[in-house]
């Protein structure tokens, strides 16, 4: 049975509520979303390595499990998973030539979580190379589903693509600056950072181990909570693996919520059109009980440096075996981005921990008052392929350095290891989505959640983009 592009552009919920009530089945919604990404996926590139025949038997297992009365979070659901996270028998390239007949022996350990619970897994998601620079000079670079001659944002771009055009129910990204968010903002889609050490990192390509993350991208962000119910465990094998109880993410965190609003940031992030989209975002939240609290917090203007002195190290060593035997294969802009790095020294990466375990603390009092913080993810919409050519973006009147533009509010959570997620919260004058940031203090995923799903209510944000809505004529 072939399944309608409403359920496939749908949300994951739906998906599963239908599956438990025998209306849909897992083997239908696979081979739809095959059929989906032969049809689409040409010109957008969200997917770089789908294997049809695995995906396929999988689905007939899960619904097997279905059949047998059993249930979970994601039994049945389709799943892409980024090129830098292995999945056992499939290509991990991280975008990169000197990977390409990298062949996965293992799932990650977030993989593994999803395959154990019945997620079917149809394939590994486009990403820049070693989720540090774009183009890939593997794979050409995905589009945006909103307007296919902008950027899908990254590193975590295949993901975003994927799930913005419904070619999976969800998809698996990771984030050491924002590369979950950024990408889940410019196309339209929500995606959880969750906090550093709650989802496993073991089986997954390293840029920075101190703040590299795995989280889910999804439609909605009741979606992102189905995965992350999955995902939460301690796992032994990870060394950076936290070892906390998990929450119930599926039972909404009880209000009235305290949301604060930083009074200051960056001056260079400042767009009107951000702004007025918090401003009017806030106005609702406040119609419906909760409380608005503005709070300070402590100086930011060293992020970029302190971000790079902590990376520096974890980069090198994770790249060192590769680039003494495979240096050629490597593209220019990872190669030009770490060959920068190794001017920072060890003991520039101990000052930076120290450095970013004090802002773990300030920013920990600056929240002492209030549940979340809620900022926007990014300062402007995605752009175009040209500007993304350029060092400079427009932000309003002015331009910004393109990297501001892109991790400018999410780069602080990567350093102090909170929880963040992106939640789409309108459409700006070009078309384009916009989005704002929750976070919360470790692991308090829930409250994230809770806000996030409250933004979602309040802005009924059209979560199909416009090229696949019923009315939109043929792509």
């Amino acid at each position: 049975m072939t399944v309608s592009d409403a359920v496939l552009l749908g949300s994951a919920t739906a998906q599963r509520a239908a599956l438990d009530r025998g209306e849909l089945r897992a083997i239908d919604l696979t081979r739809s979303y095959l059929d989906r990404i032969d049809a689409v996926d040409g010109t957008l590139r969200g997917f770089v390595h789908v294997d049809a025949a695995a995906a396929l038997k999988q689905a007939e297992d899960a619904d097997r499990r279905l059949q047998a009365g059993e249930r979970s979070p994601v039994l049945g659901l389709v799943f892409g998973v980024k090129d830098v996270i292995d999945v056992e028998g499939m290509p991990t390239t991280y975008g990169s030539r000197a990977f390409a007949e990298n062949i996965a022996n293992e799932d990650a350990g977030a993989v593994a979580r999803l395959r154990q619970a019945g997620g079917v897994i149809l394939g590994k998601t486009n990403t820049f190379e070693f989720a540090l620079a774009m183009p890939s000079p593997l794979h050409r670079e995905s589009r945006n589903p909103w307007d296919r001659y902008r950027v899908a944002g990254g590193s975590s771009n295949g993901s975003a693509t994927a799930v913005s055009a419904g070619l999976c129910s969800m998809a698996l990204g990771s984030d050491t600056s924002g590369s979950i968010r950024n990408p889940a903002a410019y196309c339209g889609i929500a995606g959880l950072k969750p906090t550093h050490g709650r989802v496993s990192l073991r089986g997954v390509g390293v840029l920075s181990s101190s703040m590299d993350t795995v989280g889910p991208m999804a439609r909605s962000v009741e979606d992102c909570a189905l995965a992350i119910q999955v995902l939460a465990a301690h796992d032994p094998a990870d060394p950076r693996s936290a070892e906390r109880p998990v929450d119930d993410y599926l039972v909404r965190a009880p209000g009235p919520f305290v949301i604060g609003v930083p009074d200051a940031w960056f001056p260079d992030l400042r767009c009107s059109e951000t702004e007025e989209n918090l401003r009017t975002v806030l106005n609702k939240l406040e119609d419906i009980g909760v409380r608005i609290r503005s709070i300070s917090l402590p100086p930011l203007d060293h992020l970029t440096e302190l971000w790079a002195a902590i990376a520096a190290p974890e980069a090198l060593e994770w790249h060192e075996p590769s680039l003494r035997t495979q240096r050629d294969a490597y593209g220019p802009a990872p190669l030009a981005i770490l060959d920068q790095l190794k001017a920072l020294d060890g003991v520039a990466h101990v000052r930076a921990r120290r450095a970013a375990f004090e802002l773990r603390r300030a920013v920990e009092a600056a929240m002492e008052s209030v549940d979340v913080l809620l900022t926007p993810t990014t300062p402007i919409t995605a752009f175009t392929f040209d500007e993304a050519r350029s060092d400079r973006i427009a932000c309003g009147d002015r331009m910004i350095d393109s990297g501001t533009a892109t991790v400018g509010f999410t780069r602080l959570c990567s350093i102090t290891g909170q929880p963040a997620l992106a939640v789409p919260s309108g459409v700006a004058a070009n078309g384009m989505p916009l989005s704002l940031q929750v976070s919360a203090r470790h692991f308090e995923e829930a409250k994230v959640l809770a806000v996030g799903r409250l933004i979602e209510a309040v802005c009924s944000f059209p979560v199909t983009p416009p090229v696949f809505r019923a009315d939109a004529g043929p792509c």
